[in-house]
């Protein structure tokens, strides 16, 4: 890797008040001893979590903010105690900041910038030599990747998904690729039930259409998986759920979720662990090229970032990435 001349500052982006956000101009961080400097190659507006951040309804938030936790880098730098990182070694979830407030900006991650900082950690091989639109996706992907996983063993079984986002599609894709017989999605908009079936659903409907309400009669479903954070759309898919099924939320509703009449049924409550699933993913994003081309359907520059929120809050995207250097 070409040596990189680091500036003194850089750009980031920052919500300064709740729903207000703007490009902002604050130092490079410097990194300590066991930690590496990162140059930013991209990072993807996270449909869920950058949005809450932004609108002030992610738990107790504090303003200005620096957001973005989907980064993807390249090592710049490192600090004298580092000793598995190396200049030239992509990582991701650099921090812009480092440190939770500093130069006048909170920072939930902050992975919309220029550079961040990683803490010392051993290199996803696989990662290294992805292109950079796949590797984006990688977090993404290992989260849901290790919530199924969290299920035990799903082959041969009948897997129900409601949720026709990012969530919704990979614990779909993680579940038939995992050994599922049966995989079917649940979902609000017709329009969203082609890139389901693309990456693998045997079934896919809309919630409330005659199709559904005859379908959801046949109680096969060993395992529904909410992801769609809308209490309304769950509870139309619970009916298929077998006696002594599993339900499992990945998504967060504004109204609590309910199981209707009382139900011999388990439930769980994922707890994503990216981590251990970095290498696996990075296997199938190199062999498995539906899930850029069915997935990935947005691209801009960082001088688009605004634009791209608005196409991201109007359910526009499914998965797009903010290439830093564009």
């Amino acid at each position: 890797m070409a040596e990189v001349k680091i500036p003194k500052t850089m750009q980031a982006f920052a919500a300064v008040s709740p729903g207000k956000t703007r490009i902002v101009r604050i130092n490079v961080p410097t990194p300590g001893e066991n930690q590496a400097l990162v140059k930013i190659e991209c990072c993807v507006p996270c449909n869920t979590t950058d949005r809450y951040i932004i609108q002030s309804s992610f738990g107790s938030q504090e303003f200005p903010v620096l957001v973005g936790h989907e980064s993807v880098g390249r090592v710049v730098a490192v600090g004298a105690g580092v000793r598995q990182l190396k200049v030239g070694d992509r990582v991701v979830r650099a921090n812009a900041t480092g440190a939770p407030f500093q130069d006048g900006y909170y920072s939930k991650w902050g992975g919309f910038a220029e550079y961040g900082l990683v803490e010392d950690s051993t290199p996803v091989t696989g990662l290294q030599q992805l292109p950079l639109h796949k590797a984006a996706l990688m977090i993404a992907l290992s989260e849901t990747a290790s919530c199924i996983e969290q299920l035990g063993d799903v082959t041969g079984k009948t897997v129900l998904v409601t949720g026709t986002g990012i969530a919704g599609y990979t614990l779909a894709y993680f579940a038939k690729a995992f050994g599922a017989a049966r995989v079917i999605v649940l979902g609000r908009r017709a329009s969203r039930l082609k890139p389901a079936k693309a990456l693998g659903a045997d079934e896919a409907y809309v919630g409330g259409t005659p199709e559904w309400e005859q379908r959801r009669q046949i109680r096969d479903a060993d395992f529904v998986l909410e992801a769609t954070g809308n209490a309304g759309i769950f509870a139309g898919g619970v009916p298929l759920l077998k006696q002594g099924g599993l339900v499992a939320f990945y998504g967060v509703s504004e109204t609590p979720y309910t199981l209707g009449q009382s139900r011999d049924v388990r439930t769980l409550t994922f707890t994503p662990q990216e981590a251990k699933c970095y290498e696996q993913v990075c296997r199938l994003l190199e062999t498995d090229e539906r899930l850029t081309q069915v997935l990935l359907t947005h691209r801009w520059g960082f001088s688009q970032i605004e634009e791209a929120f608005r196409q991201v809050n109007a359910g526009e995207v499914i998965k797009g990435m903010v290439v830093m250097g564009e």
